[in-house]
């Protein structure tokens, strides 16, 4: 019982620490876009998005890296949270130069120069955070991570509003950004030392030697999901400009928050895939195909009910001058459940140490993406934007099947994907018919069809039941 406490505990946990930073920065979003303007808005979305990317570069992906080392060996924790701290920080510097560099030499208006060069400052205590996050990760604290992500967000949110009352632009909110991450490095530090996470902490160069050794291909496989999520922001940004980006960004930032919930759950069962990998492969290539199946089932109903009720939340998110973007929207919404597929069997093959695999299947599936927005955001812009991260997301999620059905387990595509699918398919042919009836009405009818369709086709069964208990060692 203990086991599945803790499981609950950090599945709520990180569902809220998912939550709360897509939240708070939508609010950041919807102050921009009625107080400021559409094209400050695109601005201000093209500098966290290169933000973002060089992110992920600069913390060298440790908060996967370490997790997985740590969750082998948890005894050994300040020896590796030692031997990862210089080597992050060196590094840090080089992409804060890199990254302002690049911006500049792009020629991009002063604003955003300014702006990036400031929120470049950011990435030096990002490698920090990272690794502070992963020691919550391991030791299975993830309510750590929450309170310290709702501690930066506060602060972010608070003096983002005060700044964009004040009419401010982006550089003073870039500079918010900055101080919000160095706050919640200091702050995750302290914590450790105070939860006695990290004890005496000690640099082992045989353990950065092995750290450095897997470091490039993290970065490379991560740097590039990001790309992947972010190119259709960065080619607009070039092709269109900041109105397009503003218009496209509003439907992005809602359907962000699809990837909440399968996010929150890949980051608490990733400990539990690398664990088993190594010490229990049955139970492994179980929780392989049984989170696959039931992430699809969770996910599948969501995706149907922001599809149909996409001019609404538009429109009292924002409003109407952003309606343009509801078939944008639509679209993201289900590249996110391709995404969402994809991340977990990513996650997957990468607990698994075939991360070299993961590595092919992104410089793929980026480069694939990168092609598609050239092609489509010139002809149809934004919403040319969104069908390329819909195929190219579709196209990488199918690559990762692949990958784990040839490397690690076969998958039983018609119980894991054409159930799930087939029921929602027929759930949303029925909620065409009953488009006009009132929205409390159709998600009644969305949920009920739908929970009907999976209890007829027997998504769910007792071997289901009895591998969870098994899985959260309930007996």
């Amino acid at each position: 019982m203990d086991r599945f406490y803790r499981f609950t505990k950090n599945i709520v946990a990180t569902v809220v620490t998912k939550g709360i930073t897509p939240l708070f920065s939508l609010i950041i979003i919807i102050m921009i876009a009625r107080l400021l303007s559409v094209s400050e808005l695109g601005k201000y979305t093209f500098i966290t998005t290169v933000f973002m990317l060089f992110q992920v570069i600069g913390s060298l992906s440790f908060n996967f890296l370490i997790t997985r080392e740590i969750s082998k060996n948890k005894d050994r924790t300040s020896i590796i949270y030692g031997s990862s701290i210089i080597l992050g920080f060196v590094f840090s510097i080089l992409f804060f130069i890199i990254s302002g560099t690049i911006v500049t030499i792009l020629k991009y208006s002063y604003d955003i120069v300014v702006a990036n060069w400031v929120i470049c400052i950011g990435l030096l205590p990002c490698f920090w955070i990272a690794i502070n996050e992963a020691v919550f990760m391991a030791h299975e604290c993830n309510e750590l991570i929450t309170f310290i992500t709702i501690i930066e967000n506060l602060i972010k949110v608070s003096l983002c509003i005060f700044v964009i009352l004040l009419k401010h632009g982006i550089i003073v909110l870039a500079a918010v950004l900055t101080l919000s991450r160095i706050i919640a490095a200091l702050l995750g530090y302290v914590i450790l030392r105070r939860k006695q996470l990290l004890t005496n902490v000690q640099i082992d160069y045989s353990i950065s030697s092995k750290l450095i050794k897997h470091v490039p291909s993290f970065i490379i496989i991560y740097s590039l999901a990001i790309l992947f999520l972010s190119t259709d922001v960065l080619m607009l940004s070039k092709m269109k400009g900041n109105y397009d980006v503003g218009i496209y960004s509003s439907a992005l930032k809602l359907a962000n928050f699809f990837k909440i919930f399968p996010d929150s759950i890949i980051v608490v069962l990733y400990p539990l895939f690398s664990n088993s990998f190594h010490n229990d492969r049955v139970l492994f290539n179980t929780l392989v195909s049984k989170s696959l199946k039931y992430l699809l089932i969770l996910i599948l109903p969501i995706a149907l009910l922001i599809t149909s009720f996409a001019e609404n939340i538009t429109t009292v998110i924002f409003s109407s001058l952003y309606l343009p973007s509801t078939t944008t929207l639509r679209i993201l919404t289900w590249s996110m459940v391709a995404n969402a597929g994809h991340s977990l069997l990513g996650n997957i093959l990468m607990a698994s140490n075939c991360q070299n695999k993961v590595l092919k299947i992104m410089v793929m599936a980026t480069s694939l993406n990168i092609i598609l927005n050239l092609l489509f955001i010139q002809k149809w812009s934004y919403t040319g934007a969104a069908a390329a991260t819909l195929i190219s997301s579709v196209f990488l999620f199918v690559l990762c099947i692949f990958s784990v059905s040839h490397w690690l387990i076969k998958i039983d595509s018609f119980s894991i994907f054409i159930k799930p699918i087939l029921s929602v398919s027929i759930t949303g042919y029925i909620v065409w018919y009953f488009k006009e009836a009132k929205t409390f009405v159709l998600i009644l009818i969305i949920l009920i069809v739908y929970s009907l369709l999976i209890s007829l086709f027997k998504v769910v069964n007792k071997e289901d039941v009895y591998f969870f208990k098994k899985a959260l060692k309930l007996r």
